[in-house]
């Protein structure tokens, strides 16, 4: 009897487990129209929420690719004759759920993709379609725009200040104008975000709102609280909570969050180590970023000037290139600062260190400026003279000269 009751319990967790893999598990059957080229490069999150590429090789124009993720995601398809930017005509972005697909894709005509068996796409692309009014009186001023920006950039090699201020009072008046219907886009949007509360699409539709268009922190946490439980557990949610912890906890104002990370040599780096003895400037930063290697010189005059009175520099970079990393260090003479790196130790690229999900990281270069109690006291977004004034005033408030 005992045997039996053990045997249907195992039986139960495997039927469980079984159930739970074919329900992350999706299938694509594709057709590739085009003979430009052999392959296609398709990129989504697996069930860990890491993006895996693969490449899909084309066989009599058919293409196949089988994965697993976790409920509804996004997926990037493209191919070796892409350009690298979002109107590529050989790149298209859709959203997949678990189960069997079909797609069309047509070489260049990327964006007409036709897909079968995706709930979630099939209602982005409706979604979409009751957008097109909008865009049609969109498109006039977006032409118009364009017109403006060639002419800026002609202007500014020619160094016409009186021709560059006039285009710029153009671009403004069109701005003005684009304004209400990227507010009536944003507005459709919502308003299925607020109606489907337990659809993906929503979650997916908050996530861009949130990240591109700034929506409201409160009224983006209002409505995550609101999904249900399914929707709640997906990566644009989980993203979305992240990322405003990461803000509210790296304020100003607020107790700056400890992390143990190792330096470029190997050594471990803690921040509470330095509370109560020294004053901590962290900046986030990478080799590839042309404005943080700019604010180096700032920095450097920074340092020299107070380091013999308690400031530390903690230069954390978000490169994910440990030579390029490296380079950079040596090139710009910042050897005698505290160096680490966001992503844990290249094993894994896309995985953030401690560090790296404690502060909000992005845009950069984004400095902190942490005092010997450990609270942030100052913030700064880019490289410009007046955070270099502001950070001059702060460092003398502190050290008296």
């Amino acid at each position: 009897m005992r045997f039996l009751a053990v045997f249907l319990l195992f039986t139960a967790c495997c039927d469980n487990l079984y159930s739970q893999s074919i329900n992350r598990y999706f299938s694509i059957k594709g057709k590739y129209i085009g003979t430009g080229v052999n392959s296609i490069l398709v990129s989504y999150r697996d069930t860990a929420a890491q993006w895996v590429t693969k490449d899909c090789e084309i066989v009599k124009g058919r293409f196949s690719l089988h994965g697993s993720v976790s409920g509804a995601t996004d997926m990037w398809i493209t191919s070796k004759l892409a350009l690298g930017s979002r109107d590529d005509p050989n790149g298209v972005e859709v959203l997949i759920e678990p189960g069997n697909i079909e797609i069309v894709l047509k070489e260049n005509q990327f964006k007409s993709i036709e897909i079968k068996g995706s709930p979630i796409q099939q209602k982005n692309i409706a979604l979409e379609k009751s957008k097109l009014p909008i865009y049609y009186k969109q498109q006039p001023l977006s032409l118009s725009l364009k017109l403006l920006n060639d002419s800026l950039d002609y202007f500014i090699k020619l160094q016409d200040s009186a021709k560059i201020t006039q285009v710029e009072k153009e671009q403004a008046v069109i701005f003005e104008q684009m304004a209400p219907l990227k507010n009536q886009l944003n507005e459709l949007e919502m308003r299925f975000v607020a109606s489907h509360p337990n659809d993906y699409l929503s979650a997916y539709l908050l996530e861009k709102q949130y990240l591109v268009y700034h929506l409201a922190k409160e009224t983006t946490k209002f409505y995550c609280n609101n999904f249900s439980t399914k929707v709640q557990n997906s990566y644009w949610i989980k993203s979305i909570l992240v990322d405003i912890e990461k803000k509210e906890g790296s304020a100003i104002g607020a107790l700056a969050k400890d992390f143990v990370i190792k330096d470029i040599n190997g050594t471990d780096i803690t921040l509470s180590a330095f509370k109560g003895k020294q004053v901590v400037l962290l900046d986030f930063w990478a080799s590839w970023c042309i404005p943080c290697r700019e604010a180096f010189p700032h920095l450097k005059l920074c340092y020299t000037k107070y380091r013999n009175d308690g400031l530390v520099i903690i230069a954390a970079s978000v490169d994910k290139d440990k030579n390029a990393w490296q380079k950079a260090i040596q090139m710009d003479s910042t050897d005698n600062w505290h160096h680490v790196i966001v992503f844990d130790n290249y094993k894994n690229e896309t995985v953030e260190s401690a560090l790296g999900m404690k502060y909000e990281t992005f845009p950069i270069p984004m400095c902190y400026l942490i005092d010997k109690q450990g609270i942030i006291i100052g913030k700064w977004v880019g490289q410009t003279s007046e955070n270099e004034a502001a950070i001059d005033k702060k460092l003398q408030e502190i050290f008296g000269f």
